[in-house]
């Protein structure tokens, strides 16, 4: 006869017995358990703070099996960055509480460090995707792995019979948004920030199963049925997979849905109608091999000159690259770069140069309500016949870091968080000095306060001169200057160097530099970081 599951079961089971008297005297039955642990007075109970501490992991871990969804563990493949590891529990409407889009999950970043792979070209066919030129922005994921195997059937459940359009209708809210997209033919933030609600308090209302990368692809396909004109890695982005990654990490999901969903959450972990997050350990930590960092670099070094793929074999810095290809030194050693990238990217051709004043124009009018009194100066400026086209490109891209909203953070070893100001976006990409001498001072000033955040310096954009007047651009690239024609030129060899060096943007710009490459450049690489924002201003520039 099977044994009915009870308290007293549970701590016979756990080796608690001794406490079976005191649990009966209090009447502390199972359902009670999720709130007892979070109780001061289970430090009545068990005094003993180590003996507390085993009985709260035992009952956490009994909490997580009883409201694990065994069925859609066994049928899904999720990273364990996924958005939450609750069962199914029935709440009511009233339980559900609407609040400010405040971002519960802060964007985490570790230093980057320089990785030089050398792509081969032949790799371009399966590793990048051109945007299609006919319909602007394309919205089509990051392309799949490889060494993925057929997408396995999952359970859809409520999600399957979901339909946005009906439950847009149902509110008045909802109606809104209807009637403003075919208005406009698009949505703002606000109508965005009042779908996402919607539908996010739809999916918590009543016996709901905990909403999972999966689920989020489909009921983003839904938002994309119901507003063409919408970009869907607004709304959800897939978490990034430790090798596809630039800095060999990965990355939790994103978007505006996935964001929303988060913060409900939360609330409702906070408010105790939820059990606390569980945490878990990962069972499959990857063997690490220290070796001695100079014969690590001569090996990379001796294995790029024989070998092109795979790239992860290669573990050196740009600093190494240039140290040993000296030809890249020399004034036109840019040019080398440029064919790699040709090479690389055979169908971008002048895309970047044909989109540049057409597509910041665009975001411009776009975005002009956010800037403050300084950079209206700088548009009414870029507006007037009176500056020559280096200055008006150049305070485009000085525009560009006030125009596109950073939600960089990077965590310092301190654990202290650093958020860029608008002008550390804005160095990020080009700093201006006054005279050739300035210029050395400025790279090392640059890479000094890069270094006590615990980050290097990347590939940036070096302009000398002062008032309207440009006298020389640079691009700087480790301790080597690159004097170019013109701001257009610099973005682009500045640019190029991130592709075919196959570097990580710096973090203070990596938002900007997104940009420039899917509105003008219009491709996309595995390595992108997902910044729904972005591709949200993207769709919008594009159509």
């Amino acid at each position: 006869m099977e044994r009915v599951e009870t308290v007293e079961n549970l701590l016979h089971l756990w080796g608690f017995s001794d406490l079976c008297k005191k649990f009966e005297e209090h009447q502390i039955t199972l359902d009670i358990l999720p709130s007892l642990i979070q109780d001061t007075f289970l430090n009545d109970i068990i005094p003993q703070y180590g003996r507390r501490l085993i009985f709260k992991k035992k009952v956490e871990e009994y909490l997580g099996q009883k409201y694990k969804d065994t069925e859609l563990l066994e049928e899904e493949t999720l990273d364990e960055t996924n958005i939450d590891n609750q069962g199914i529990i029935s709440l009511s409407g009233a339980d559900i509480i609407s609040f400010s889009a405040t971002r519960d999950q802060q964007v985490s970043h570790s230093p980057v460090v320089y990785d030089f792979q050398i792509p081969s070209s032949s790799a371009s066919s399966s590793t990048y995707t051109l945007l299609s030129n006919a319909s602007g922005y394309s919205s089509t994921p990051n392309i799949q792995s490889e060494d993925e195997g057929p997408i396995k059937k999952r359970k859809l459940s409520k999600v399957e019979d979901f339909n946005l359009k009906s439950l847009l209708e149902s509110t008045c809210i909802g109606r809104a948004i209807l009637n403003l997209y075919q208005l406009k033919g698009s949505l703002d933030a606000t109508c965005q920030g009042h779908l996402v609600d919607i539908i996010s308090t739809y999916f918590l209302t009543g016996d709901f199963e905990r909403l999972t990368n999966f689920h989020f692809n489909a009921i983003c396909d839904k938002i994309i049925e119901t507003f063409p004109k919408e970009v869907k890695e607004a709304y959800y982005t897939p978490p990034i997979k430790k090798r596809q990654s630039r800095d060999n990490k990965p990355g939790i999901a994103k978007g505006k849905l996935v964001d929303k969903y988060r913060n409900k959450l939360t609330f409702l972990r906070k408010a105790k109608i939820l059990p606390s997050r569980l945490t878990s350990v990962d069972d499959e930590e990857e063997e690490r091999v220290v070796l001695n960092v100079d014969d690590l670099e001569q090996a990379s070094l001796n294995w790029l000159k024989h070998n092109i793929e795979p790239w992860s074999t290669a573990d050196i810095t740009l600093s190494d690259i240039y140290e040993e290809w000296t030809i890249l030194k020399q004034p036109l050693g840019h040019t080398l770069i440029d064919h790699d990238f040709e090479k690389l990217f055979p169908d971008v051709g002048n895309l970047f140069y044909n989109n540049w004043d057409v597509v910041l124009l665009k975001l411009i009018e776009i975005r002009k309500h956010v800037l403050n009194e300084t950079d209206q100066l700088l548009l009414d400026i870029l507006k007037t016949d009176a500056v020559n086209k280096d200055y008006q490109d150049y305070l485009m891209l000085t525009l560009l870091a006030s125009l596109l909203p950073c939600r960089a953070r990077h965590v310092k070893k301190n654990k202290n968080q650093w958020k860029p100001t608008v002008q550390e976006c804005r160095d990020g990409i080009v700093v201006r000095v006054a005279l050739p001498g300035d210029i050395q001072t400025a790279i090392e000033k640059k890479r000094e306060k890069l270094l006590k955040e615990g980050l290097v310096l990347q590939p940036f954009i070096i302009v000398q001169g002062t008032g309207t007047i440009i006298n020389h651009i640079y691009v700087s690239v480790d301790n080597t200057l690159y004097i170019v024609p013109s701001i257009l030129k610099a973005v682009d060899v500045c640019f190029r160097c991130y592709h075919v060096f196959h570097l990580k943007y710096p973090i203070e710009a990596e938002h900007c530099w997104l940009f420039i490459q899917l509105a003008l450049y219009k491709f996309k690489t595995k390595w992108d970081m997902p910044i729904p924002n972005i591709f949200d201003l993207v769709n919008k520039v594009t159509v």
